[in-house]
């Protein structure tokens, strides 16, 4: 039985399969203090440092501990977790479902206590990596702007859609349809011409019997979203109402209870991730170190989110076996 804030560290630092519940719960429901939410920025800001994995036996994709203390950061943040949240979302293509999810349900709950200081920091690193036509999965920061003030921010969410191209920017038109920023019609208009053009060229091609490469198949359905992304904002702007209003809503306002949305997730984390018998865990009796220091076990991809899935399929690995236990 955990009785301790440093056995609990210690299970999620250095578990051996499945979720970690009872420890996570024990974090989850202690009173706030400054040790917790020091751990939990810590190992939010190091999720993806490869200095700290440093179990060269696991191999099954996952990246546990960020993601344990990513739970627990949902009762213990204040406003020193921005940054470290929004770095998940901004630091390597190689990035881990889940632990997106949980970042956008983080982004979610931040940007509703603190909108003057998430959103003007969102939309900073979202114009900078639309500039570059990053990769990065900054779209999940797209989530603060259900808590934006559409006067206050109109000019700079225009500026930034109005840019030639960028990876996200169907999304970003359907976060604006939420806004009813009517301005950016002619500019979603403007783009689905384009993207219709591209996407008749494509399929030209194919039904002509050319073989399409990868990234042309792979392009062909990206566009094929965005197109879909475009034509809901444009209907939604025109119409002045949402088409689905229920789905239309900050992650963190849809998931269900912490406990009850992972148990449903428990089969993809093994068996279970300690032995109840193994006193160890409970033992706090020992030195604990510092977590400046720790090499806590963390999983590391051993395959590129956008490269070829190692089971053979020839599909990439995120649309593949990606989070699938090997």
């Amino acid at each position: 039985m955990i009785e301790t804030i440093k056995q609990a560290f210690k299970v999620l630092e250095h578990h051996f399969d499945g979720i970690p519940f009872d420890a996570i719960e024990f974090l989850y429901n202690h009173e706030p203090c400054d040790e917790i939410i020091d751990r939990a920025i810590f190992h939010l800001s190091n999720a993806y440092d490869e200095k700290f994995y440093n179990d060269p036996y696991i191999t099954n994709g996952l990246l546990p501990t960020p993601l344990w203390f990513a739970i627990v950061a949902e009762r213990h943040h204040n406003e020193r977790t921005i940054d470290p949240v929004i770095k998940l979302f901004t630091t390597t293509e190689d990035d881990w479902d889940f632990l997106n999810e949980q970042g956008e349900y983080l982004l979610g709950l931040l940007s509703e206590k603190y909108p003057d200081i998430v959103i003007p920091k969102c939309l900073d690193i979202i114009e900078k990596l639309s500039d570059e036509n990053s990769d990065l999965p900054y779209l999940f920061l797209f989530d603060c702007l259900y808590f934006a003030d559409a006067g206050k921010y109109k000019d700079i969410l225009l500026k930034i859609l109005s840019k030639d191209d960028f990876t996200w920017f169907g999304m970003l038109a359907v976060r604006l349809a939420y806004l009813q920023i009517k301005e950016a019609i002619p500019i979603i208009r403007a783009k689905l011409d384009k993207l219709k053009i591209e996407r008749e060229l494509y399929i030209k091609k194919e039904i002509s019997g050319e073989d399409l490469t990868e990234d042309e198949k792979e392009m062909l359905i990206f566009e094929g979203i965005t197109y879909a992304e475009l034509e809901e904002a444009l209907e939604e702007l025109k119409t002045g109402q949402l088409i689905d209003p229920k789905l239309e809503k900050p992650y963190y306002k849809t998931r269900s209870d912490w406990m009850d949305h992972y148990l449903g997730f428990e089969n993809l984390f093994g068996d279970d991730y300690y032995d109840e018998d193994e006193e160890d865990y409970y033992d706090d009796t020992e030195e604990f170190d510092d977590f400046e220091t720790i090499k806590p076990v963390l999983q590391l991809y051993k395959t590129g989110r956008n490269e070829k899935c190692p089971c053979g399929s020839g599909k990439k690995y995120k649309n593949c076996c990606i989070g699938k236990k090997e």
